[in-house]
């Protein structure tokens, strides 16, 4: 315990209140544990700080992850308050993470100067469970293949975006379904480009579904939350032919299992230079036969 009173010194640093305090050291800082609460960053860093709450209440335990310029993390107090202490004039998104909560969107501060509050606030979400099913096809927009109305041709043209409504298909998934697990096929007469898919009656996500660049036929699976009467949407920059399976649907749970909580859609990496990603989430791109990790819970 070191009794300040008016303006003292202690190993280097200057306190301006009157007051006692305990002065706890960090990997990060110091910080002091009684009503005269301060925090000092290390040099040549700023403080971003703020609470987490669940329904008014400070939640403990959040992991707060920070990314951009640094890639940091810390995790909130009983009183769900956090403390990070990012590099100066770097750009950062800030975001929490808790399982079982779903949480507003990340903040993200360019050219961090100065400190900074960030609150949050949370809902407990409850899970769903995975139910398999045998493999079926959904729709397939090729003429000839035997699929008609809202699940068979015409092609698909460029820049179109086309509704499907999947619990009215002949695969039998119920209208309970809050999610599919789907497989993808494009077969474009040349280059394609984007496929992106997302719930009917939402905006479309600045994420892709599947990517082709040389006009072959391509797949890709993907978990696609249910929209507007059980609908996906489907967008395409350039004509294709799509065609897609369901092997699994999520809906409320009836027995014990897995669960699965939907997030809305966010890019996890990028190892493109130039689009913002850095750390083990950005450049550089990947070599041939080289394997790669992203540990995405520390992701934005």
């Amino acid at each position: 315990m070191t009794a300040v009173s008016g303006v003292a010194t202690f190993s280097g640093l200057i306190f301006n209140a009157a007051g006692s305090y305990t002065l706890t050291a960090t990997s990060t800082g110091l910080t002091s544990a009684n009503s005269n609460t301060f925090i000092i960053a290390p040099p040549n860093s700023v403080i971003v700080s703020g609470q987490v709450t669940a329904s008014g209440v400070g939640l403990s335990g959040v992991t707060i992850n920070v990314n951009g310029s640094q890639t940091l993390s810390t995790t909130t107090d009983a009183s769900g308050n956090y403390s990070i202490f990012p590099g100066k004039n770097g750009t950062y998104t800030v975001a929490p993470a808790l399982h079982g909560y779903s949480f507003n969107a990340p903040v993200t501060f360019s050219n961090l100067s100065v400190n900074q509050t960030a609150n949050f606030s949370g809902i407990a979400v409850a899970g769903l469970e995975f139910y398999p099913v045998t493999p079926c096809r959904v729709a397939d927009t090729r003429t000839g293949a035997g699929f008609t109305g809202a699940f068979g041709p015409p092609t698909m043209a460029a820049g179109a975006t086309r509704t499907f409504p999947i619990p009215s298909s002949s695969c039998g998934i119920p209208s309970t379904a809050a999610a599919y697990s789907l497989s993808f096929t494009v077969v474009p007469p040349g280059p394609l480009g984007v496929l992106t898919t997302w719930p009917t009656g939402q905006s479309m996500p600045n994420a892709s579904t599947l990517n082709d660049s040389t006009g072959t036929v391509v797949a890709n699976a993907a978990i696609v939350p249910a929209g507007t009467n059980g609908g996906i949407n489907v967008y395409v920059n350039n004509a294709t032919d799509v065609l897609f399976d369901i092997n699994g649907y999520f809906a409320p749970p009836l027995s014990s299992g897995l669960q699965f909580y939907p997030v809305t859609p966010c890019r996890v990496a990028d190892t493109r230079t130039g689009a913002g990603f850095s750390g083990a989430f950005g450049p550089p791109s990947m070599v041939a036969n080289s394997p790669r990790s992203f540990p995405i819970p520390s992701s934005n």
